[in-house]
């Protein structure tokens, strides 16, 4: 989820002359960036760990109770099956940094135009709506990566009575 959002709406309405019942709409949305994967990490499976460093200097465990270089307690890691009746260490998962928590979404903003009309006949409003979502088609990612929707044109009616 990005941290910083911001949206910004404007509609105006013609009251009266030749333009009346007209009404444009204009919407801006801006989204900073985001992590695409919020990655629990690569599975390493095994029978005992050592908090022994990354490549990258960080240690895996980099918690209260898990000293660097000392074993690292049952607690800190998932069991992946049962305990074995006859002693022998079942295996245990832990999740280790693989790279992908470091990879973001860029920050986009988006820009959503509209034109409409109201009119009413006899008791009933009626009201016709063009929508340009994305204008300018601007191609961003969101969530984990997914390509976002291009220009997007909608048309709708509504009758209300």
């Amino acid at each position: 989820m990005p941290t910083n959002q911001f949206g910004s709406a404007a509609r105006y309405s013609f009251k009266s002359g030749a333009l009346k019942g007209l009404f444009l709409v204009a919407k801006e949305n801006y989204y900073s960036r985001s992590s695409v994967n919020i990655s629990g990490g690569r599975a390493a499976t095994g029978s005992g760990f050592v908090n022994n460093p990354l490549p990258n200097g960080a240690f895996p465990f980099a918690v209260d109770g898990v000293a660097p270089y000392a074993a690292v307690p049952v607690n800190f890691t998932t069991r992946q099956t049962p305990a074995t009746p006859n002693g022998v260490p079942d295996p245990q998962i832990v999740h280790l940094p693989d790279g992908r928590e470091a990879i973001y979404n860029g920050g986009w903003a988006t820009t959503d135009l509209g034109i409409g009309y109201s009119f009413k006949i006899s008791n009933h409003t009626n009201r016709l709506q063009l929508n340009v979502k994305n204008i300018f088609n601007r191609h961003y990612t969101y969530g984990s990566g997914i390509v976002a929707d291009p220009i997007t044109y909608t048309c709708s009616y509504t009758l209300t009575y």
